[in-house]
């Protein structure tokens, strides 16, 4: 059988040196990490100097190694949650190998810019981790895969939904906006189905009676595969609620549990149960992007789109086991000032 060859990912970081002693495989490819031209340096907790190093993917062929760095690139998106306004977007990494000619009629200056493309981003060694854990298993490749998608199409940087720095995002005039709005929430309410943690209902058996309350047969069998999932169904989802109310804010209002600041004219966000957060992410997708166009459509806001994204963040990360290691790592780093 032939060895495993070396592609280059161009992707680099610098963790602490016990970091690359641990054993990273994956479904049919593995991970390696060398030291190059980009090594550079950083420093650790101990004030000691050590330098960065690139991500390599070990794997018998070229298409298995570029699926394993573009699953790592998709795995850094949902860590960071968002494209960097962009920036992200634009840095799809191809993998190469130096022991490995590209085909002979590749053009000269895609080959040069593979070579000497160099990535190093916060995140990347949790996206590595994200990666391999999801390669075992498709529906989690795929649902990252299309949570990324859905962020390439639209997304909106942290920065800009935090209250504190922006207040309010207006709705869109454009029909390429409310379009574009819709597909990055098919997109990531599609992940969810991927996930089996969608809301299981239908005309003859509704998720909610006429009086709006539960149908216990729906919610115990969604609360059950919340939890099997390893999903926290006691911890609330922050929906965002931003400016005066929409034709979608009218007719589907989230049914709020608290209140995580002071609410004014423009901020009045909520904290909400994970099923109701599900259940409105399913009618908001069935509602304006499942199918043709609604006059609900128009109504899609920058904060529709990341209450649903980050609604699939949250369970594809939870399901994994990453969501407590990510807010553990986050208040850490708050905690010791970086």
């Amino acid at each position: 059988m032939s060895e495993p060859k070396r592609y280059k990912t161009g992707m680099w970081f610098a963790e602490e040196p016990e970091y690359y002693s641990r054993k990273f495989s994956g479904k049919g490819w593995s991970l390696i990490f060398l030291e190059g031209k980009h090594s550079g340096g950083g420093t650790n907790s101990n004030g000691l100097i050590h330098p960065n190093k690139e991500i390599v993917v070990c794997a018998k062929h070229w298409k298995t190694a570029q699926q394993a760095s573009n699953l790592i690139y998709s795995s850094l998106i949902l860590e960071t949650g968002d494209t960097m306004g962009g920036i992200l977007r634009d840095q799809q990494p191809i993998v190469y190998s130096e022991h490995e000619s590209f085909p002979t009629n590749a053009p000269r200056y895609l080959i040069d810019s593979i070579e000497n493309y160099h990535m190093n981003t916060p995140g990347l060694s949790v996206a590595c981790l994200i990666a391999l854990k999801a390669s075992r298993n498709k529906r989690f490749s795929y649902a990252i895969s299309k949570y990324k998608l859905s962020c390439d199409i639209f997304s909106t940087a942290a920065v800009d939904l935090d209250p504190f720095h922006s207040e309010n995002l207006r709705l869109s005039p454009f029909i390429e906006d409310h379009i574009r709005f819709a597909a990055s929430i098919n997109l990531a309410y599609s992940a969810i189905e991927d996930l089996q943690l969608q809301i299981k209902a239908n005309n003859n058996n509704p998720s909610k009676t006429k009086d709006g309350n539960w149908n216990p047969e729906v919610k115990e069998d969604i609360e059950h595969r919340l939890q099997k999932a390893g999903v926290d169904t006691n911890e609330l989802f922050l929906w965002n609620v931003r400016g005066t109310s929409s034709k979608i804010g009218k007719v589907r209002p989230p049914t709020a549990i608290s209140k995580p600041y002071k609410s004014s004219k423009t901020v009045r966000d909520v904290e909400v149960n994970i099923i109701d957060a599900l259940n409105d992410a399913s009618w908001l997708r069935n509602r304006t992007s499942a199918h043709g166009t609604s006059h609900l459509t128009q109504s899609l806001s920058p904060y529709d789109v990341a209450n649903v994204q980050h609604l699939t963040r949250r369970l594809i990360l939870e399901s994994l086991g990453y969501w407590r290691y990510y807010f553990k790592r986050h208040k850490e780093k708050t905690r010791s000032g970086i």
